[in-house]
């Protein structure tokens, strides 16, 4: 929970700055509007092989960046472009909802994980992963759909498994509904995409360190050189430590670098080559074990029940240790006025060393855990797994994405058309590990801490398995008037997934099996734009999700029974009507839609082994809003609240018809604001109070509707003063000392669903520096 001072240039010493001293956004406006027309005008030339399209000039009222991060001096997030060629425009025309989490939002509430960030994404809910594949590190669900496959770093997929810190990121990006279309398989709730820090023009260069409350301690250190005119570095460095407030024994600590080395910026042609490595040492939290009080309807966690939240059901050999090397090319060149090409690149490997120790608390007998701890007020608990897994894991990918932007007309009619080429390819090993010797469980009370066992390496426990897919994706959007056009793709995917593994009992291997998987994804939309601030739009659109996809995050990514390896995909359908409307001069982004998620043919593993395909279909609609940007020049605000109708529409298992659809609750807001009262108390620079909330009702944790997790109501405070080159600022979290909880796991049985309490109250300090 640690802020990063931003360093980008000239956004970085706009966001420094007192917000009274900005020009009008009225001005800015018009004069970067003069701008991009004299230099339109300078680079067109005499005649074009293909007639250009006449590009609306941009609206005085919505100054706006096409290509990256939202413009700080806006504050409207609905102004941020895609970063993305394959998705033209900014997000004001992009029709479906995309929740931002904007560099400035990331500094000031000191968010210092992906997770924490999207913890205020309505819709967004956060999974412990499945117990006996060992699953932990980032694991969301969008809109109460599995979205592990579907986190991508500059557009392209980030393959491992891990706790991504925030430090070498701009903003998250989180687009709701299925993007097949754009992304490729999976997506049936989303997509959460982070954009990358790189380097720019300009020097910027900043320091920062954050202590706080259990033992929290952060550095970052960001500095970006210009070399020529043409050509920048950037390299930012991060450690971080800290324990978490009111969890025993569970910690974390890594350390990260990120280099970014940029050519041709501001010319046709730019290069960006980015480099991430991270280092990560945790001790996982795997919660505490739901349990069933005499004639309730669900479960809850045992701390609902007077258990201290500070519980700790794990053992000292539980561990995640990983280390992730990411590098990242895009290069993009204006071939002639009206085409562009962009070409991404990515090579990622990744590394695990996992140990976990689940516990569960059997239910349904007199002697059982669950009927004991009712009647006497404590119990055994039991853990899961055979103890818990343990293993060592290797896996690289590699991805490629060509993409050609045209813009131009056929008579009257103006085109923006996308055409591209996707590949990628996955490899993972893992080398399963054994327990000799068994665990002591402790009490629900009074949990066993102690170790009376080893962990060996289990050559009869290996597993292997890669995947390739190939892609052809096209869109056009097509304006038949100057205010309304129809958007129109559709995206072909061929994927192949490979998996063995070795028999235990004997360390031989067993035949490879091969899911075979071909699937179309369209999309399309129409959009009325009648002033450049409103954009209405109407949207259908399918995602797919393969057996096999999960090759480096499942334990079983293909199951291990005959017949798995041909399971057709589970399919997905989307429909959206909304609107999106920048108010006072562009400075307030207003977004509306009420959408429907259809999907079928879902998968689910009752054991974490087996792979079956349930017949299953399911539903969410539900309405979203939202509220970002400026009010005044000294108060911002971020308001996001959705309403979500879930339910199992069929099942093989008739008792399911009609249940909620897990981890979705029926309503989640978040709202946070800030107003800088320096002028009010008489002080030079920016003295910014603020704070936000966060609300989730409770939802069920499984289809059967067996347990649950209660409603939280979540308060965050901050007080910052920055003046000349310096920011201090205190934030305060958890502020009620709420006990809620920020993950949760199903389980294969009732009894083994678990929940993690999230830490108590805390603060951090945090003194910056620009030099």
């Amino acid at each position: 929970m640690a802020s990063i001072v931003l360093a980008t240039g000239a956004s970085a010493q706009q966001a420094a700055e007192p917000a009274a001293e900005l020009p009008p956004l009225e001005v800015t406006a018009k004069k970067a509007a003069k701008k991009k027309t004299v230099a339109k005008k300078a680079a067109q030339p005499a005649t074009s092989p293909v007639p250009m399209a006449p590009e609306p000039e941009p609206s005085t009222a919505s100054p706006q960046d096409t290509t990256g991060a939202f413009t700080p001096e806006s504050g409207n997030t609905l102004q941020s472009g895609t970063g993305l060629g394959r998705l033209q425009g900014n997000y004001q025309s992009t029709p479906q909802i995309v929740n931002v989490i904007s560099q400035e939002r990331i500094r000031e509430q000191n968010l210092t994980t992906v997770d924490q960030a999207l913890r205020a994404v309505p819709g967004v809910t956060v999974s412990i992963g499945e117990g006996n594949g060992g699953m932990n590190g980032d694991q969301f669900r969008i809109r109460g759909f599995d979205a592990k496959g579907d986190l991508y770093v500059d557009g392209l997929r980030d393959f491992g498994v891990y706790v991504r810190d925030s430090f070498a990121y701009e903003q998250v990006d989180v687009l709701k509904g299925p993007t097949s279309e754009s992304f490729g398989m999976g997506t049936t709730g989303g997509v959460v995409n982070l954009r990358q820090k790189t380097a720019h023009l300009g020097d910027a260069a900043s320091a920062e360190v954050t202590v706080g409350t259990d033992s929290f301690v952060r550095s970052i250190i960001d500095v970006n050189k210009q070399i020529n005119e043409t050509t920048a570095a950037r390299a930012v460095g991060m450690y971080h430590d800290q324990d978490f407030a009111d969890r025993d024994h569970s910690t974390a600590e890594r350390w990260g670098f990120l280099g970014s080395l940029g050519f041709g910026l501001g010319t046709d042609t730019e290069l960006t080559i980015n480099y991430l490595h991270q280092n990560n040492d945790h001790m996982p939290d795997f919660g505490v074990p739901v349990v069933i009080a005499p004639g309730a309807a669900a479960g809850l966690p045992v701390t609902e029940f007077g258990v201290p939240r500070s519980n700790y059901y794990g053992k000292p050999t539980d561990k995640d240790e990983s280390t992730v090397d990411m590098l990242t090319a895009r290069l993009s060149t204006n071939v002639n006025p009206w085409l562009t090409i962009q070409n991404d690149t990515r090579f990622e490997f990744f590394d695990r060393d996992f140990s976990s120790t689940p516990a569960s608390c059997a239910r349904g007998t007199p002697t059982s855990c669950n009927e004991l701890f009712f009647s006497t007020g404590d119990a055994t608990y039991a853990f899961g797994g055979g103890g818990g897994v343990s293993y060592e894991q290797e896996s690289w990918g590699f991805q490629n994405i060509t993409t050609a932007i045209a813009k131009f007309n056929t008579g009257f009619l103006r085109h923006e058309a996308v055409a591209g080429f996707d590949f990628f390819y996955q490899d993972d090993e893992r080398l399963g590990k054994s327990y000799v010797g068994s665990k002591d469980a402790g009490t629900i009370l009074n949990p066993d801490y102690s170790v009376d066992y080893s962990i060996v390496d289990n050559p009869n426990n290996q597993k292997k398995s890669d995947a390739v897919n190939y892609a052809f994706f096209a869109s056009d959007r097509v304006w038949l008037t100057p205010e309304f056009s129809l958007l129109g793709g559709i995206r072909w995917d061929s994927y192949t997934a490979n998996y063995s593994y070795t028999t235990t009992s004997t360390g031989a291997w067993n035949p490879e099996l091969t899911s075979e998987t071909e699937f179309w994804s369209p999309k399309l939309s129409a959009i009325w734009e009648p002033t450049k601030a409103q954009t209405y739009y109407v949207s259908w659109a399918t995602s797919a999700t393969p057996a096999g996809q999960f090759i480096t995050s499942g334990v079983n990514p293909i199951g291990t029974s005959p017949g798995q390896d041909n399971l057709e995909p589970e399919e997905n359908e989307s429909y959206e009507i909304g609107a999106k409307y920048s108010l006072l001069g562009g400075r307030l982004g207003l977004s509306a839609a009420a959408f429907r998620v259809d999907k079928s043919n879902a998968y689910y593993s009752p054991d974490g082994v087996t792979i079956v395909q349930s017949g299953e279909e399911q539903r969410v609609q539900g309405v979203e809003l939202g509220l970002n940007g400026l009010i005044t020049d000294k108060w911002t605000v971020a308001i996001a609240y959705a309403y979500f109708d879930s339910e199992i529409t069929y099942a093989n298992d008739a008792s399911l018809i009609g249940n909620h659809v897990p981890n979705v609750p029926e309503n989640s807001a978040s709202i946070w604001t800030t107003y800088d009262i320096a002028s009010l108390v008489n002080v030079p620079g920016k003295l910014l109070v603020g704070g936000g909330v966060t609300y989730a009702q409770d939802m069920y944790i499984r289809s059967d509707e067996a347990n649950k997790v209660p409603e939280s109501v979540v308060v965050d405070g901050l007080i910052s003063y920055e003046v000349d080159r310096y920011r201090f600022a205190v934030n305060g979290y958890n502020l009620t000392d709420e006990l809620y909880y920020d993950s949760s796991f199903q389980g294969s049985t009732a009894s083994a669903s678990r929940a993690t309490p999230a830490p108590g109250r805390s603060f951090t300090f945090t003194a910056g520096i620009k030099f």
